[in-house]
């Protein structure tokens, strides 16, 4: 049966492109929001639609660092040639100061660093060293799920959802990237730095005193983009990655949403499907309904939306793009019936 019956009228619609819906009578099992998932494997929601076409490419980047081009130098196994003095030597010199020991320190971490790379090997090195591990895994087209604070227009206004990566705005900046940067700057060199001097340092408006922070800062900025698309490590800390986190599980969604948030539903062309928990070297401790993009995911690959209430459950119609049903109907009344509460 058509979805069609269930439209509420033009007058309750969002916009021209969301209709609305009465929700379906899921009220008896709806489940809370929450962050976590104690249940078994979750199946995605598939596009039957798009099933015959190709997924999309990843950048070339990330094929470039996939196909092991980020990867330590060999070693050079050529005979050694001669040693040569020269003629001309000048006076001898003092003793040059010695260098410090290199500490391999990871470009971004979680407050709960020091945990993870004890259940977690690959966090130990302080370049990602494993992108060979991200063939292995699988890129799908499916709807997903992402609880968000922001209201629809928002988004809009956003163009859709974009990476951490991305960001430039003054929240992110003093309470993640200068979190961060400062962490990484503490643990490298065993220095400090105020969020005062750290704007300086990003605005190139800085004494000379700071002009060794700012080297460090431009290597610390290349190393995280870099580290960007790494989906291990991305498990680990969202923190300045290049990934649009997404759930199969609508409880978990929810959770993010938080009270009187927002979950959209996404379509994701080539969205990696992350193992389940324990099954590889980077879902050891982390893992659970996820599905990540590589990259921003525009507003026109939003389908659908719902509000949550005060006590992280839905409230109001259900509102999904005009298209959605006539393109997509499985999908779209799979989604409709989990937008409605029903139980996963």
């Amino acid at each position: 049966m058509s979805l069609r019956n269930e439209l509420l009228g033009v007058a309750a619609n969002y916009d021209d492109d969301f209709w609305a819906y009465k929700p379906a009578d899921f009220t008896a099992e709806e489940e809370v929001g929450d962050t976590a998932w104690q249940r078994g494997e979750l199946d995605f929601v598939r596009s039957r639609a798009h099933a015959a076409r190709a997924i999309a490419p990843l950048s070339p980047a990330l094929e470039a660092l996939i196909d092991h081009v980020w990867k330590s130098a060999q070693p050079n196994n050529s005979p050694p040639g001669p040693i040569s003095l020269s003629a001309s030597r000048g006076p001898n010199q003092p003793g040059a100061a010695q260098a410090g020991v290199y500490k391999a320190v990871p470009v971004t971490k979680s407050a709960a660093f020091d945990m993870q790379k004890n259940k977690a090997p690959h966090l130990k090195t302080g370049f990602a060293r494993d992108w060979d591990l991200q063939r292995d895994i699988p890129r799908v087209q499916a709807y997903t799920f992402r609880g968000d604070t922001r209201n629809p227009k928002a988004i809009k206004n956003a163009s859709g959802f974009s990476p951490p990566i991305t960001r430039t705005d003054a929240y992110y900046m003093e309470t993640v990237i200068y979190k961060q940067f400062s962490q990484y700057l503490h643990s490298k060199m065993g220095t400090s730095i105020s969020y005062a001097d750290f704007q300086k340092c990003v605005n190139r408006s800085m004494d000379p005193a700071l002009r060794t922070v700012f080297v460090h800062y431009g290597i610390w900025r290349a190393c995280v983009e870099h580290e960007a698309l790494h989906l291990g490590r991305m498990l680990a800390e969202e923190a300045l990655k290049g990934f649009i986190s997404t759930s199969r599980a609508m409880t978990i969604a929810k959770g993010f949403a938080k009270a009187n948030g927002w979950v959209y539903v996404l379509f994701l062309n080539g969205g990696y499907v992350v193992p389940k928990k324990e099954t590889t070297a980077w879902t050891t401790i982390f893992g659970e309904q996820e599905i990540a993009m590589p990259g921003p995911v525009p507003w026109e690959a939003i389908v659908g939306f719902r509000q949550t209430d005060g006590k992280k459950k839905f409230t109001g119609p259900v509102f999904l793009r005009d298209t959605f049903d006539a393109s997509e109907s499985e999908a779209a009344r799979q989604c409709y019936e989990l937008l409605s509460g029903k139980k996963q």
